[in-house]
């Protein structure tokens, strides 16, 4: 029996299919809120990962500016 889970990436815990956009990846983390801090622990690495890459649609090849561009048009209060 699996008693926890520890990733540093939501598709560490489910599947989220190629390229979730950050929309999906916010509404498959509510819908799955009780088990955060209970039976999944997340670790998130600040620097780099799946929640970076979405913001930017997945456009690792784009110029560092576009990416920032996007980045911070993803920022919410």
């Amino acid at each position: 029996r699996i008693l926890m889970i520890l990733g540093d990436d939501l598709n560490d815990f489910v599947s989220l299919g190629k390229k979730p956009t950050p929309e999906k990846r916010r509404k498959t983390a509510t819908r799955y809120s009780d088990r955060w801090g209970r039976q999944w622990m997340a670790l998130p690495n600040p620097n780099y990962g799946g929640w970076e890459r979405s913001l930017y649609q997945w456009e690792d090849r784009a110029a560092r500016e576009a990416k920032l561009k996007l980045k911070r048009s993803n920022l919410r209060d």
